[in-house]
Protein backbone atom coordinates (compact mmCIF):
# COMPACT_ATOMS: atom_id res chain seq x y z
CA UNK A 1 0.00 0.00 0.00
CA UNK A 2 2.80 2.54 0.57
CA UNK A 3 4.36 1.81 -2.83
CA UNK A 4 0.60 2.41 -4.31
CA UNK A 5 0.78 6.15 -2.36
CA UNK A 6 4.25 6.68 -3.31
CA UNK A 7 3.12 6.37 -6.79
CA UNK A 8 0.17 8.61 -6.44
CA UNK A 9 1.98 11.40 -5.06
CA UNK A 10 4.75 11.26 -7.09
CA UNK A 11 2.13 11.90 -9.87
CA UNK A 12 0.65 14.41 -8.28
CA UNK A 13 3.93 16.81 -7.85
CA UNK A 14 5.08 15.90 -11.82
CA UNK A 15 1.43 17.08 -12.87
CA UNK A 16 1.98 20.09 -10.88
CA UNK A 17 5.68 20.44 -12.90
CA UNK A 18 4.15 19.73 -16.17
CA UNK A 19 2.59 22.64 -16.19
CA UNK A 20 5.20 24.20 -17.85
CA UNK A 21 4.04 22.44 -21.44
CA UNK A 22 3.63 24.97 -24.00
CA UNK A 23 0.84 23.43 -25.11
CA UNK A 24 -1.90 20.32 -25.13
CA UNK A 25 -0.35 18.79 -28.01
CA UNK A 26 3.01 18.22 -25.53
CA UNK A 27 3.88 14.82 -24.15
CA UNK A 28 3.58 14.72 -20.58
CA UNK A 29 4.10 10.84 -19.57
CA UNK A 30 4.92 8.24 -16.92
CA UNK A 31 7.13 5.05 -17.73
CA UNK A 32 6.37 2.12 -15.62
CA UNK A 33 9.36 -0.06 -15.25
CA UNK A 34 7.76 -2.77 -12.56
CA UNK A 35 5.63 -5.65 -13.18
CA UNK A 36 2.79 -5.46 -10.18
CA UNK A 37 -0.88 -5.57 -11.66
CA UNK A 38 -2.28 -3.06 -8.57
CA UNK A 39 0.65 -0.83 -9.10
CA UNK A 40 0.82 -0.33 -12.29
CA UNK A 41 -2.86 0.35 -13.03
CA UNK A 42 -3.02 2.71 -9.77
CA UNK A 43 -0.36 4.53 -11.64
CA UNK A 44 -1.76 4.59 -14.82
CA UNK A 45 -5.31 5.66 -13.92
CA UNK A 46 -3.65 8.64 -11.79
CA UNK A 47 -1.88 9.45 -13.81
CA UNK A 48 -4.59 10.21 -16.45
CA UNK A 49 -6.67 12.14 -13.89
CA UNK A 50 -4.18 14.66 -14.20
CA UNK A 51 -3.65 14.87 -17.71
CA UNK A 52 -1.20 12.74 -18.67
CA UNK A 53 -1.49 11.59 -22.30
CA UNK A 54 1.46 9.02 -22.34
CA UNK A 55 2.76 6.04 -21.39
CA UNK A 56 6.12 4.17 -21.45
CA UNK A 57 6.38 -0.12 -20.74
CA UNK A 58 9.49 -1.17 -19.84
CA UNK A 59 12.28 -3.29 -17.98
CA UNK A 60 10.12 -5.55 -16.06
CA UNK A 61 7.49 -5.50 -18.43
CA UNK A 62 9.25 -5.84 -21.25
CA UNK A 63 12.53 -4.41 -22.16
CA UNK A 64 12.38 -5.33 -25.62
CA UNK A 65 9.48 -5.83 -28.26
CA UNK A 66 10.58 -9.46 -28.80
CA UNK A 67 9.31 -9.73 -24.82
CA UNK A 68 5.95 -9.68 -26.96
CA UNK A 69 6.78 -13.46 -27.89
CA UNK A 70 6.18 -14.34 -24.61
CA UNK A 71 2.10 -15.45 -24.05
CA UNK A 72 2.32 -13.40 -20.24
CA UNK A 73 4.25 -10.60 -21.31
CA UNK A 74 2.30 -10.31 -23.89
CA UNK A 75 -1.12 -10.16 -21.85
CA UNK A 76 -0.16 -8.04 -19.32
CA UNK A 77 0.95 -5.28 -21.95
CA UNK A 78 -2.32 -5.59 -23.38
CA UNK A 79 -4.08 -5.21 -20.73
CA UNK A 80 -2.09 -1.62 -19.54
CA UNK A 81 -2.51 -0.47 -22.93
CA UNK A 82 -6.66 -0.88 -22.90
CA UNK A 83 -6.19 1.20 -19.47
CA UNK A 84 -4.56 3.34 -20.60
CA UNK A 85 -6.50 4.12 -23.46
CA UNK A 86 -9.75 4.03 -21.74
CA UNK A 87 -8.51 6.25 -18.75
CA UNK A 88 -7.45 8.88 -21.86
CA UNK A 89 -3.92 8.49 -21.99
CA UNK A 90 -3.37 8.92 -26.12
CA UNK A 91 0.28 7.20 -26.62
CA UNK A 92 1.29 4.06 -24.90
CA UNK A 93 4.98 3.19 -26.11
CA UNK A 94 6.98 -0.37 -25.74
CA UNK A 95 10.92 -0.27 -25.21
CA UNK A 96 12.95 -1.76 -27.88
CA UNK A 97 16.82 -2.08 -28.06
CA UNK A 98 18.40 -2.83 -31.44
CA UNK A 99 19.83 -4.59 -31.95
CA UNK A 100 19.22 -7.59 -29.61
CA UNK A 101 21.83 -9.82 -28.66
CA UNK A 102 24.01 -11.77 -31.10
CA UNK A 103 22.48 -15.15 -30.74
CA UNK A 104 18.55 -13.54 -31.91
CA UNK A 105 19.73 -13.66 -35.16
CA UNK A 106 19.90 -16.84 -37.73
CA UNK A 107 23.57 -18.25 -38.02
CA UNK A 108 23.51 -16.94 -41.95
CA UNK A 109 24.32 -13.47 -41.21
CA UNK A 110 26.95 -13.76 -38.72
CA UNK A 111 30.63 -13.50 -40.34
CA UNK A 112 32.96 -16.30 -40.40
CA UNK A 113 34.83 -17.20 -37.84
CA UNK A 114 34.01 -13.99 -35.43
CA UNK A 115 30.70 -14.54 -33.66
CA UNK A 116 29.80 -10.70 -34.37
CA UNK A 117 26.71 -10.14 -36.77
CA UNK A 118 27.63 -9.19 -40.73
CA UNK A 119 25.86 -6.31 -41.36
CA UNK A 120 26.39 -6.46 -44.87
CA UNK A 121 25.38 -9.97 -45.19
CA UNK A 122 22.87 -9.80 -48.34
CA UNK A 123 19.33 -10.13 -47.12
CA UNK A 124 20.31 -9.13 -43.13
CA UNK A 125 17.81 -5.51 -43.38
CA UNK A 126 14.99 -7.47 -45.14
CA UNK A 127 14.94 -10.05 -42.12
CA UNK A 128 15.09 -7.14 -39.98
CA UNK A 129 11.81 -5.75 -41.14
CA UNK A 130 10.20 -8.49 -41.57
CA UNK A 131 11.18 -9.48 -38.11
CA UNK A 132 9.77 -6.09 -36.87
CA UNK A 133 6.22 -7.09 -38.94
CA UNK A 134 5.88 -10.25 -36.96
CA UNK A 135 6.77 -8.76 -33.78
CA UNK A 136 4.16 -5.37 -34.74
CA UNK A 137 1.22 -7.93 -35.06
CA UNK A 138 1.44 -9.41 -32.10
CA UNK A 139 0.19 -6.12 -30.31
CA UNK A 140 -1.54 -3.91 -32.27
CA UNK A 141 -2.60 -1.80 -29.55
CA UNK A 142 0.44 0.15 -28.82
CA UNK A 143 0.82 3.04 -30.08
CA UNK A 144 4.88 3.59 -30.75
CA UNK A 145 7.81 2.49 -29.64
CA UNK A 146 11.02 4.08 -27.79
CA UNK A 147 14.17 2.46 -29.70
CA UNK A 148 17.28 2.69 -28.00
CA UNK A 149 20.13 2.22 -30.17
CA UNK A 150 23.28 2.78 -28.28
CA UNK A 151 23.49 0.29 -25.36
CA UNK A 152 21.80 -2.06 -26.74
CA UNK A 153 22.39 -5.87 -26.80
CA UNK A 154 24.77 -6.80 -29.34
CA UNK A 155 26.10 -2.83 -30.01
CA UNK A 156 26.22 -2.02 -33.58
CA UNK A 157 29.56 -0.39 -33.10
CA UNK A 158 31.21 -3.74 -32.54
CA UNK A 159 29.72 -5.55 -34.83
CA UNK A 160 30.91 -6.69 -38.52
CA UNK A 161 30.83 -3.96 -41.76
CA UNK A 162 32.53 -1.67 -43.45
CA UNK A 163 30.17 0.93 -42.51
CA UNK A 164 31.50 3.76 -40.46
CA UNK A 165 29.15 3.84 -37.15
CA UNK A 166 27.26 7.07 -37.79
CA UNK A 167 26.22 5.20 -40.90
CA UNK A 168 25.21 1.37 -39.07
CA UNK A 169 23.10 3.75 -36.75
CA UNK A 170 21.19 5.59 -39.29
CA UNK A 171 20.71 2.50 -40.94
CA UNK A 172 18.99 1.07 -37.57
CA UNK A 173 16.62 3.25 -37.72
CA UNK A 174 15.96 4.05 -41.48
CA UNK A 175 14.74 0.13 -41.22
CA UNK A 176 13.02 0.42 -37.78
CA UNK A 177 11.05 3.40 -38.96
CA UNK A 178 10.10 2.44 -42.50
CA UNK A 179 7.96 -0.57 -40.74
CA UNK A 180 7.34 0.96 -37.44
CA UNK A 181 5.98 4.58 -39.23
CA UNK A 182 5.70 4.05 -42.75
CA UNK A 183 4.04 0.44 -42.63
CA UNK A 184 2.04 0.65 -39.29
CA UNK A 185 1.88 4.10 -38.59
CA UNK A 186 3.24 4.11 -35.39
CA UNK A 187 5.31 6.58 -33.67
CA UNK A 188 8.80 6.49 -33.11
CA UNK A 189 10.69 7.68 -30.55
CA UNK A 190 14.66 7.72 -30.50
CA UNK A 191 16.09 7.35 -27.44
CA UNK A 192 19.64 8.64 -27.02
CA UNK A 193 21.94 7.27 -24.10
CA UNK A 194 25.72 7.80 -24.42
CA UNK A 195 28.85 7.51 -21.94
CA UNK A 196 31.52 9.47 -23.86
CA UNK A 197 31.94 12.11 -25.91
CA UNK A 198 32.64 9.65 -29.32
CA UNK A 199 29.39 8.36 -28.43
CA UNK A 200 27.84 11.84 -28.38
CA UNK A 201 29.81 12.54 -31.70
CA UNK A 202 28.27 9.31 -33.51
CA UNK A 203 24.90 10.19 -32.55
CA UNK A 204 25.15 13.56 -33.91
CA UNK A 205 26.44 12.53 -37.20
CA UNK A 206 24.22 9.91 -37.10
CA UNK A 207 20.59 12.34 -36.96
CA UNK A 208 22.23 14.06 -40.06
CA UNK A 209 21.76 10.92 -41.98
CA UNK A 210 18.44 10.23 -40.68
CA UNK A 211 15.27 10.86 -42.93
CA UNK A 212 12.99 12.44 -40.29
CA UNK A 213 9.34 11.09 -40.36
CA UNK A 214 6.60 13.03 -38.86
CA UNK A 215 5.60 10.73 -36.13
CA UNK A 216 9.19 10.48 -35.02
CA UNK A 217 11.23 12.18 -32.32
CA UNK A 218 13.87 12.20 -29.75
CA UNK A 219 14.23 11.01 -25.96
CA UNK A 220 17.39 11.57 -23.91
CA UNK A 221 17.34 12.21 -19.99
CA UNK A 222 17.99 15.38 -17.86
CA UNK A 223 21.25 14.03 -17.68
CA UNK A 224 24.52 12.70 -19.07
CA UNK A 225 25.39 9.38 -18.44
CA UNK A 226 22.41 8.10 -15.83
CA UNK A 227 20.27 9.31 -12.89
CA UNK A 228 23.01 11.06 -10.86
CA UNK A 229 20.70 13.88 -9.27
CA UNK A 230 23.91 16.10 -8.82
CA UNK A 231 24.77 15.82 -12.83
CA UNK A 232 24.52 18.90 -15.03
CA UNK A 233 21.17 19.18 -17.62
CA UNK A 234 21.73 16.85 -20.32
CA UNK A 235 24.35 19.28 -22.75
CA UNK A 236 22.66 17.81 -25.98
CA UNK A 237 19.36 18.61 -24.58
CA UNK A 238 17.70 20.86 -27.52
CA UNK A 239 20.72 20.23 -29.61
CA UNK A 240 18.64 18.97 -32.67
CA UNK A 241 15.77 20.25 -34.25
CA UNK A 242 13.37 17.28 -33.60
CA UNK A 243 10.62 17.24 -31.24
CA UNK A 244 12.46 16.43 -27.92
CA UNK A 245 10.96 14.13 -24.33
CA UNK A 246 13.49 14.70 -21.42
CA UNK A 247 13.31 11.83 -19.15
CA UNK A 248 13.51 12.23 -15.81
CA UNK A 249 14.08 9.71 -12.61
CA UNK A 250 11.76 10.71 -9.93
CA UNK A 251 11.71 7.08 -8.01
CA UNK A 252 15.02 7.44 -7.28
CA UNK A 253 16.81 4.55 -8.73
CA UNK A 254 20.02 6.13 -7.96
CA UNK A 255 19.30 8.17 -5.01
CA UNK A 256 17.35 5.71 -2.56
CA UNK A 257 16.98 2.65 -4.98
CA UNK A 258 13.16 3.46 -5.25
CA UNK A 259 12.69 2.13 -1.56
CA UNK A 260 12.74 5.89 -0.31
CA UNK A 261 9.96 8.01 -0.93
CA UNK A 262 11.06 10.81 -3.31
CA UNK A 263 10.47 14.13 -1.65
CA UNK A 264 12.09 16.66 -4.52
CA UNK A 265 9.50 17.67 -6.62
CA UNK A 266 11.40 20.87 -6.61
CA UNK A 267 14.48 19.17 -8.16
CA UNK A 268 12.52 18.00 -11.06
CA UNK A 269 10.40 21.75 -11.27
CA UNK A 270 13.79 23.32 -11.29
CA UNK A 271 15.39 21.89 -13.97
CA UNK A 272 12.35 21.29 -15.87
CA UNK A 273 11.64 25.60 -15.94
CA UNK A 274 15.46 25.56 -17.31
CA UNK A 275 14.50 23.64 -20.43
CA UNK A 276 11.13 25.09 -20.99
CA UNK A 277 12.40 27.44 -22.83
CA UNK A 278 14.50 25.51 -25.35
CA UNK A 279 12.62 25.19 -28.42
CA UNK A 280 12.71 21.74 -29.32
CA UNK A 281 12.03 20.34 -25.41
CA UNK A 282 8.53 20.39 -25.88
CA UNK A 283 7.89 17.17 -23.43
CA UNK A 284 8.75 14.98 -20.69
CA UNK A 285 7.81 11.72 -18.99
CA UNK A 286 8.95 10.73 -15.61
CA UNK A 287 9.49 6.70 -13.85
CA UNK A 288 7.71 6.78 -10.72
CA UNK A 289 8.74 3.11 -10.03
CA UNK A 290 11.74 1.03 -10.37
Amino acid sequence: MAVRRCFILLIVSLSTCGSLSASPSDVRGINLLSRNWKNDSTAIVSAASKGFNHLQLSHKIGMNLSDMRDEENLSLVRRLADLAHSSGITEVCLWDHALYDTDYYPRRFMYPGTGLIDLDAPGFWDWMKDDYREMLSLCPEIDGLILTFIESGAGIEDQFSVMPVPQRLAKIIETVSEVVCDEFGKSLWLRTFAYNEAEYTNIAECFGMVEWKSRMGLMMKDVPHDFFITHPDNPLAGRFDQPTIIEFDACGEYNGQSVILNTMPRLYHDRMSRMAGIQAVRAFVARPSR
